[in-house]
């Protein structure tokens, strides 16, 4: 498993492309960052601000991706407290960390 730093994970730019998992690159940072960030804070939610420090965005912008992430069905939002990652978000970054 990847060590859980507070360094950010820069996320890629560019032209989204698809992994072989069938989801975005972008996808995979925020879920990898997200179960790093659950797994060293030890709550229930990570919090939007967290994510965004860790991957280096906007706080607006981890929103925004939230927002998708949770329309693919890989994260359960709740507004205020933040978010976990549903049992397919688990699976694609057990995938990428693996």
């Amino acid at each position: 498993m990847e060590a859980c730093g507070d360094a950010p994970a820069a996320p890629r730019n560019g032209a989204a492309s698809t992994t072989r998992r069938g989801v975005s690159e972008a996808v995979e940072d925020y879920a990898k960052a997200i179960y790093a960030l659950h797994s060293r804070q030890n709550t229930d939610a990570v919090k939007t601000n967290a994510i965004a420090h860790r991957l280096g965005v906007t706080p607006r912008s981890a929103s925004s991706m939230i927002k998708k992430l949770a329309d693919l069905g890989l994260v359960a939002h709740v507004p205020y407290r933040g978010v976990r990652l549903t049992g397919e978000g688990e699976r694609i970054a057990l995938e990428v960390l693996g």
